[in-house]
């Protein structure tokens, strides 16, 4: 999660949906 949020704050652009995906679909939390 944390990996997820720095990644978010760095490109958002870049990595908006890679990690919008498990961040709106936690099936596996």
């Amino acid at each position: 999660v944390c990996r997820g949020t720095a990644v978010m704050l760095v490109s958002p652009t870049d990595g908006t949906d890679e990690i919008a995906n498990p961040f709106i679909q936690p099936d596996g939390a």
